[in-house]
C-alpha cells in the first residue's frame, strides 16, 4: 500500500467507525443524564450501553474490518523507512475514534502471545502504539505497553530488544529506566 491509499482507506475506516458509533452515542447522551435520577444508577447506564454497543456489533462488526486493515499496515510501519513512519502517525491524529482502535489492536496481539515464537505479535502490538503516538490517554498508551511487556515476559520473550526496536521509529521514545542495581 502507499501513502495515498493508507490515506483513503483511514479516512473511510473513521468515517465508517463515527456513522457505526452514532447509536452508541446518543445512548450514551440518553442515558448518562438520568443516572442518580429516579433510580436510574450507573449500573442500569453500563447495563444498557453493553447492550447497544452488543446490537451495533451484532449488526456489523466493524472492528474485524478495522483490524484486517491494521494486520496490513503494522508490518508495512515496521519495514517502512525515514519520514513514512511519522506520515503513517499524522494520518491518525485527530481522529479519536480510530485512535482507540489502535490501543484495542494492541490488546488482541498481547492476548495473542503465549510463547517464543509470538515475537512478531509483541512487534504488531508495539507498532500499534507507536502509530497512537499517546495521542488518546497516556495512562491507557502506558497500560497498553505495560500490558506487551508482561505478556512478553510471560511467554519468554524478552521485550527490551524489541522496545528499542519500535522505539526508534517512534516519535516518543521511550527508554527503559532500570537501576543498575536491579
Amino acid at each position: 500500500m502507499d501513502l495515498a491509499s493508507i490515506k483513503v482507506q483511514v479516512d473511510d475506516m473513521a468515517l465508517q467507525l463515527a456513522d457505526w458509533s452514532k447509536p452508541i452515542d446518543q445512548a450514551w447522551k440518553a442515558s448518562f443524564a438520568r443516572v442518580n435520577r429516579n433510580g436510574y444508577t450507573a449500573k442500569d447506564l453500563e447495563r444498557d450501553m453493553k447492550q447497544v454497543r452488543e446490537e451495533q456489533l451484532a449488526k456489523n462488526n466493524i472492528y474485524e474490518e478495522i483490524n484486517a486493515f491494521y494486520d496490513q499496515l503494522m508490518p508495512q510501519y515496521l519495514s517502512a523507512d525515514d519520514a513514512e513512519p511519522e506520515e503513517i502517525r499524522s494520518l491518525f491524529r485527530k481522529k479519536r475514534g480510530l485512535q482507540n482502535t489502535l490501543l484495542g489492536f494492541a490488546y488482541r496481539a498481547a492476548d495473542g502471545i503465549n510463547s517464543p515464537s509470538d515475537t512478531p505479535l509483541l512487534r504488531l502490538g508495539l507498532a500499534a502504539i507507536s502509530v497512537e503516538d499517546f495521542s488518546v490517554d497516556y495512562r491507557d498508551t502506558l497500560l497498553g505497553l505495560a500490558e506487551l511487556c508482561v505478556r512478553a515476559e510471560r511467554a519468554g520473550i524478552d521485550p527490551r530488544p524489541v522496545y528499542d526496536e519500535i522505539a526508534e521509529m517512534s516519535s516518543v521514545r521511550l527508554d527503559w529506566r532500570l537501576d543498575e542495581t536491579d
